[in-house]
């Protein structure tokens, strides 16, 4: 029954896989991208924060890795002038589901990237705060709407000066944690499995809990 308002709080259909323990996905899509084969990139934080932490490398290393099995190649990033593609990568977590089954706070960050800061390597973003209130039945304190993000920009400027962005897809669930350990590298796994995908919003995408 948990899962099931879960799924109905994010906005999906609730699918057979809904009764096993997992994690349900939202992913969206969307992308200009022709073949990648051979393209090279480098992968930098959205957020300076990001790059300050320790796990961040972790999670780009997850990124470079799915990427390269689709063709791409990864650069050092002391290259990125010279790529093809750069990578932004964001992950985080909103407030929590409350047990009146109301979303606290009912805030989740949209960043707008504008463009590429030269010296530290990471994204120059705007950011808003996109605000909704969804009522759910009873969640028994179950819940963070956990995010990842994946931003592609052509690594050149183009003639009107601008990093022209080729893709960008999000992944969202909720879960009983915030840590990024908890749900990170699952989601870079959820967007990048099958890229560059699907174009669509809020496509359901279930991962089994792993075995035990």
């Amino acid at each position: 029954m948990k899962i099931f308002f879960l799924c109905c709080l994010l906005g999906l259909p609730v699918l057979a896989g809904c009764a096993s323990p997992g994690t349900q996905w939202a992913v969206s899509r969307a992308h200009k991208l022709g073949s990648v084969q051979g393209k090279t990139f480098v992968v930098v934080p959205m957020r300076q924060e990001l790059a300050r932490s320790p796990e961040f490398k972790t999670y780009a290393q997850a990124v470079v890795q799915k990427l390269a099995l689709h063709g791409m190649r990864e650069l050092p990033a002391d290259q990125q002038s010279g790529s093809d593609y750069v990578v932004i990568l964001d992950y985080g977590a909103a407030s929590a589901v409350t047990r009146s089954g109301e979303l606290a706070g009912s805030t989740v960050p949209v960043t707008t990237v504008v463009g590429l800061d030269p010296s530290s390597g990471s994204a120059m973003t705007v950011q808003r705060e996109s605000t909704y209130a969804t009522t759910v039945e009873m969640l028994d304190d179950y819940g963070y709407r956990r995010y990842v993000e994946i931003v592609i920009h052509e690594g050149q400027l183009n003639a009107e000066g601008k990093f022209p962005r080729r893709y960008q897809a999000t992944a969202q669930s909720i879960g009983p944690t915030r840590e990024p350990t908890a749900f990170a590298a699952e989601g870079v796994a959820v967007l990048l499995d099958e890229f560059p995908g699907k174009v669509g919003k809020a496509q359901p995408v279930w991962v089994p809990a792993p075995a035990k």
